[in-house]
């Protein structure tokens, strides 16, 4: 059993991409670099859209007929979508429509207080405490209430989102999430689980099983042999629907309390770190159990690079070096 008590760990909430060794591939050799656009946000009662230099980048979609927060869409400059459509759209025939819960890019886990908020159970934002843009960078942040069936806050949450555009197109979303057990009752227990946590359904075109994508990470594993391994990011490289190659990348920050994560990653589209499950993807390993006392707190880092062209595992070393403060 893990147990906590306050964690404050290091999150780099931004980084100049433009230094990082490979990504020059992005714009070719002797071309000259591009200036990072401007980011704005637009907000209404349950929504907060992002946008760089003009054009939709995403959107921070959450209320009462949501089930939990999620960012749908996520586009590249071009107006193509890295992440699958269906459920919310479903003008797109060709796209896999399974797993009606993967949508966009979310946080969530199957098992807190034998509570599954993972496929059903609801979480709430309560307050958005930020959506502000200066630059090339935009921040979202909000409160979030974890509630079980019967109306009770299981879980309550801080979390910020900070999108940064950078020099020569990269762009990164850095996920900072405080979660903390209310001070009544007996604490939180997250469980062990492969059905979580930190997660991206990727567009269909980027999957290895119905699309062109290709999965690896950082040990040197692909595709489906990185189902269920530990490594410090996973990355997807592939076609967008315009044919054009794009890549994300998913760091797995050093600070984090199980580092390097296990990850739910599977060549059908998920794309997950889940530092709370353990003998679900490793059967020599005992089964694990988190808990949160009372009033006490655990914070998680995470963070996503979404690049035109195609990063290597060089490249993507660079850029983790780069996430962790190197």
């Amino acid at each position: 059993m893990h147990q906590f008590s306050p964690i404050r760990p290091r999150f780099i909430a931004a980084a100049v991409l433009a230094a990082a060794v490979g990504l020059t591939a992005l714009h070719g050799p002797g071309t000259a670099a591009q200036a990072a656009p401007e980011v704005s946000v637009e907000t209404t009662d349950n929504r907060v859209s992002v946008h760089l230099g003009g054009r939709l980048f995403t959107e921070y979609r959450f209320g009462e007929d949501i089930a939990r927060p999620y960012f749908f869409p996520v586009m590249t400059p071009r107006g193509t979508h890295l992440t699958r459509q269906w459920p919310v759209d479903d003008s797109n025939p060709d796209e896999r429509q399974d797993h009606p819960h993967h949508i966009g890019v979310w946080f969530c886990h199957g098992d807190v207080n034998g509570h599954d908020f993972w496929h059903k159970t609801e979480i709430q934002v309560v307050e958005v405490t930020k959506a502000e843009a200066a630059g090339n960078t935009a921040v979202i942040g909000t409160r979030n209430h974890w509630v079980d069936d019967d109306g009770t806050v299981v879980v309550e949450e801080a979390r910020t989102v900070t999108i940064t555009a950078h020099e020569d197109g990269p762009v990164t979303m850095d996920w900072n999430i405080e979660l903390v057990a209310p001070t009544e009752g007996s604490g939180v227990v997250f469980g062990d689980t492969k059905e979580g946590t930190m997660a991206l359904r990727l567009a269909q075109t980027l999957t290895g099983r119905d699309g062109d994508g290709h999965m690896f990470n950082s040990e040197g594993q692909e595709n489906n042999d990185a189902w269920g391994k530990r490594a410090r990011w996973v990355t997807v490289t592939g076609p967008d629907a315009e044919g054009e190659k794009v890549s994300i990348a998913f760091f797995d920050h050093p600070d984090n309390f199980v580092h390097p994560t296990y990850w739910h990653a599977r060549t059908y589209g998920l794309f997950a770190a889940n530092p709370f499950g353990a003998r679900d993807f490793d059967s020599n390993v005992e089964r694990a159990e988190t808990r949160i006392a009372p009033g006490e707190s655990l914070t998680l880092g995470y963070r996503f690079v979404f690049a035109e062209g195609e990063l290597d595992s060089e490249a993507v070393d660079a850029l983790y070096d780069d996430y962790r403060g190197r």
